[in-house]
């Protein structure tokens, strides 16, 4: 793939979407072509599975049908968003991706991982990250951070689910440090973004030219 691929991970309130907003902005700036998105809800079909999943579901949910919701909307944005645009030599810059599975189901819902990876490795296609920004907070700030936000069912979940959730994300990044980079999450958010740029901006420039 000719462009760049960049995903960005963490627990609930933990600043993805700002984060993902201000480099796609600072980037476009810059001269290159940046598509960036939210991993479930980015396409069609990912909004119907994003309501059923988050909003409308008034009963459990089977934690491995949970992880299959999630896959096939992931697995859109690969055909429609991901491939494409990557192909096209743009950045493509996602909250969330496969390590989000991992996470979220994995760890927090204790589906087995290697069934996650292998689910993963499918709806993947062969596509990895070329660099994951994983912000790190103490779920007791997160949480804080949405007291003024109406919440979805996940991010209503008790204390010890997020809990698990930030010990599964930095037991991942532990076990990819090549592609998954720690950033302090309770930084102001300039001081973030420049943090991240002067990381990526030299690795987007060995293969993409704005």
């Amino acid at each position: 793939m000719a462009g760049f691929f960049l995903s960005i991970e963490g627990i609930h309130g933990c600043g993805k979407t700002l984060l993902r907003s201000m480099l796609v902005s600072e980037l476009m700036k810059r001269g290159f072509q940046v598509v960036g998105f939210t991993d479930v809800g980015a396409t069609q079909l990912g909004q119907g599975i994003r309501k059923l999943w988050l909003d409308d579901l008034d009963t459990p949910v089977d934690f491995l049908t949970e992880a299959l919701l999630i896959s096939a909307s992931r697995r859109q944005n690969v055909v429609e968003i991901i491939k494409p645009n990557l192909s096209a030599g743009c950045i493509v810059i996602t909250e969330r991706f496969n390590d989000a599975m991992l996470a979220f189901q994995g760890y927090g819902r204790n589906v087995p991982l290697s069934l996650l990876n292998t689910l993963s490795q499918a709806v993947a296609d062969g596509i990895e990250p070329d660099y994951t920004v994983l912000l790190d907070l103490q779920p007791e700030v997160a949480m804080k951070r949405l007291e003024s936000k109406a919440l979805h069912r996940i991010e209503r979940l008790p204390m010890e689910f997020h809990k698990k959730l930030r010990e599964g994300y930095l037991e991942i990044a532990r076990q990819n440090p090549e592609r998954i980079h720690i950033y302090d999450a309770t930084k102001k958010p300039k001081r973030l973004l420049n943090g991240v740029l002067n990381d990526i901006l030299p690795l987007i420039k060995m293969g993409i030219q704005p």
